[in-house]
């Protein structure tokens, strides 16, 4: 059921009284020390050296594993219930009825992030060929031909690695593995915003600027996707890996270590909101059923590891962990790299995204 998008019906100062509006009721229950609403507010962490305790997160191994928020949700800290909650058919991405989840702010449908179980399985089928593990290898040279592309004339004295290199790294990559190079460069921005957009209010010209790029790039895929769980997965992909992949680039490049223990440290997604089918326990929480729930992916796999466990973001995870591999050992080879404080965007809860990491190499 496609429900109806909020910017075809609202006028644009209809649109941003309403973001404002659940943003100001976020920000009062951040005030009252609620752990969802400071996540969800994302407002004082400017860079990872000088982000407010408030905002980090603080758990140990006596936390409950599932706790309620006051805006309504959920929370697992829980790496077990985490992945329970992950693999379980009875949460997936809407309430019973069909709506949106209550927590949800934008729709977003045509991202294809919201799609129940039996479509995400035939969505991850067709993706296999392209995006599977098995697939994934073959795009290994092309990788390096692009990441070499962008050295080749780097500027090291004035070197940034999201702006310089892993955004347009991942913009290559992916338009080279979906063949869409002009429909996704045009509107890549747009795309990456969509996480963050379903989770917590934008700024008006952001949430603008999502909805056109999914509808203009959901026209342009339908021009050749007849299929459409093909059409579904090239959505999802897109929405994902550009909301994710330059961050977990910028980072592996970065650090010079194992992508792995980056998407460990620094999830690339760090909430995973689902939705209860029917009445479940949950480590003897009885969660209703419509009921949201959120997992705390930051502060779960400090006890063990979550992401994994998502089949959704498992369409674009072999091509993210490839691609920062190879923009790692393309950008170390023969360098010594020095990095600086890196600067994260705002309202950018679940993707954390980076908007600055200044580099120097040698």
């Amino acid at each position: 059921m496609r429900e109806a998008n909020p910017l075809a019906t609202m006028t644009r100062d209809d649109l941003g009284q309403r973001l404002q509006t659940i943003r100001g009721a976020i920000w009062q229950e951040s005030l009252n020390g609620d752990r969802y609403a400071l996540l969800l507010r994302d407002f004082t962490d400017l860079t990872d050296a000088t982000s407010s305790p408030e905002d980090r997160p603080v758990t140990s191994g006596d936390d409950p594993a599932v706790t309620r928020s006051a805006l309504g949700a959920w929370l697992i800290r829980d790496p077990a219930v985490a992945r329970h909650v992950l693999a379980d058919v009875r949460f997936g991405f809407r309430r019973p009825d069909g709506a949106k989840a209550h927590l949800q702010i934008l729709p977003a449908t045509r991202s294809r992030l919201n799609v129940e179980r039996p479509e995400l399985t035939r969505m991850i089928e067709a993706a296999r060929p392209v995006l599977g593990a098995e697939a994934v290898p073959a795009h290994r040279p092309a990788i390096r031909a692009h990441a070499e592309d962008l050295l080749r004339e780097a500027d090291f004295t004035a070197f940034d690695l999201v702006t310089d290199y892993a955004n347009p790294l991942a913009r290559r990559v992916l338009s080279s593995v979906l063949g869409a190079d002009a429909v996704i460069g045009e509107h890549w921005a747009g795309l990456g915003l969509v996480p963050d957009g379903t989770a917590t209010p934008q700024r008006l010209a952001d949430a603008v600027a999502l909805s056109k790029a999914l509808k203009h790039v959901e026209a342009a895929f339908a021009e050749t996707d007849a299929d459409p769980d093909v059409l579904a997965f090239r959505m999802a992909a897109s929405v994902l890996f550009a909301a994710t992949a330059p961050n977990v680039i910028a980072r592996a490049a970065a650090d010079g270590g194992p992508v792995d223990a980056v998407l460990h440290a620094h999830p690339p997604l760090r909430l995973l909101s689902r939705v209860a089918h029917t009445e479940v326990d949950l480590a003897g929480t009885t969660v209703g059923a419509g009921e949201q729930v959120v997992v705390l992916v930051a502060d779960a796999q400090a006890h063990g590891p979550v992401l994994d466990a998502d089949p959704q973001y498992g369409l674009v995870l072999p091509l993210v962990r490839l691609t920062a591999e190879v923009a790692t050992e393309t950008l170390r080879a023969g360098r010594n790299v020095e990095t600086g404080k890196p600067l994260r965007r705002l309202r950018s809860p679940v993707t954390g995204t980076l908007l600055r990491l200044p580099v120097t190499a040698r």
